[in-house]
């Protein structure tokens, strides 16, 4: 298995808000130049700008970057199933397949909003794939939409609404699915729902703990990626080096999150510093290609009838 390198890209408080955009369009060209496999973008002022979310922000770079992946969070006790849906699919056509999403809740009742982004993942994801293939552009039957080829989706029951997404499926067919793990509660949904878990250094539990659970859900065969989400520069110096080989060692790591204290200063450090140390240990291989499905190793999206 590849080791996974990612890589947030939230405003960090050096930077003044009229430098934000620049500081991040650099950071995320440098990381792409290195060979970084995705970044992260939190929601929110704090995190991605004063009037865009981070869907917007990674939606702008996605046409003007080429290999790395572009994963923005999505908080999904704000938003309908169906937005989601196409808003995450319109950011997979626009990176030409290189997207994926973080969920995220708001907190309050962690248990029971977890839950609810649970049940609205799995309706993003009846969404996607509830456009067959040549349902568009039928160039045989002379169609635009071929409504016989569109599965209708009870995309929320409770208030009886029912459809078939609002565009044609995704280039990856499902975009990963990103939880960050903090507590227990975030982690029964990441072991149940998530491609790739990113696990909050100083949570309490163990990448063996992440895989443990995800085994206990019924899914410990599938190709489900732990990340260890850690800050840079990490304490110690080398100590980041000596943990990444003692956890490939004794545990179910599959890479590593990072998180810079300075966006400007930090993400030069990772491309230019880090990511050439850990090739040179032989942890991290060549910058990968294709889908971000395809750099992280989780394969092709199969239809559900598949």
């Amino acid at each position: 298995m590849t080791f996974i390198l990612a890589v947030a890209v939230d405003l960090t408080a050096d930077l003044d808000p009229a430098q934000g955009g620049p500081a991040r369009l650099r950071a995320v060209r440098a990381l792409e130049a290195a060979g970084a496999d995705f970044v992260t973008l939190g929601e929110g002022p704090g995190a991605a700008d004063s009037t865009l979310g981070a869907l917007d922000v990674l939606a702008k770079i996605a046409p003007i970057t080429a290999n790395i992946g572009l994963v923005p969070t999505v908080t999904v006790a704000r938003r309908e199933p169906v937005l989601v849906s196409t808003a995450t699919a319109t950011l997979d056509y626009a990176s030409r397949g290189r997207s994926g999403w973080q969920a995220a809740v708001d907190g309050g009742d962690p248990a029971g909003e977890w839950e609810r982004a649970e049940a609205l993942i799995d309706v993003v994801r009846e969404l996607w794939d509830a456009w067959e293939d040549r349902a568009v552009r039928d160039e045989v039957a002379e169609r635009y939409i071929d409504r016989d080829r569109l599965r209708y989706e009870n995309f929320l029951p409770a208030e009886g609404a029912r459809g078939a997404g609002a565009m044609p499926r995704p280039p990856q067919g499902n975009p990963p699915v990103v939880i960050g793990v903090s507590d227990t509660a975030s982690l029964d949904t990441a072991a149940r729902t998530a491609d790739v878990v990113v696990l909050a250094d100083g949570a309490g539990l163990t990448t063996t703990d992440v895989r443990s659970r995800i085994v206990a859900h019924g899914r410990g065969a599938l190709p489900v990626r732990i990340l260890l989400s850690v800050p840079y520069p990490y304490p110690g110096g080398d100590a980041l080096i000596a943990r990444v080989h003692t956890e490939l060692r004794d545990g179910p790591l599959d890479g590593l999150h990072l998180r810079p204290l300075s966006l400007a200063g930090d993400a030069r450090g990772i491309a230019h510093d880090l990511i050439p140390r850990l090739r040179a240990e032989g942890i991290l291989g060549a910058a990968g290609l294709g889908s971000l499905r395809r750099r992280l190793g989780l394969g092709a999206a199969l239809r559900p009838s598949a």
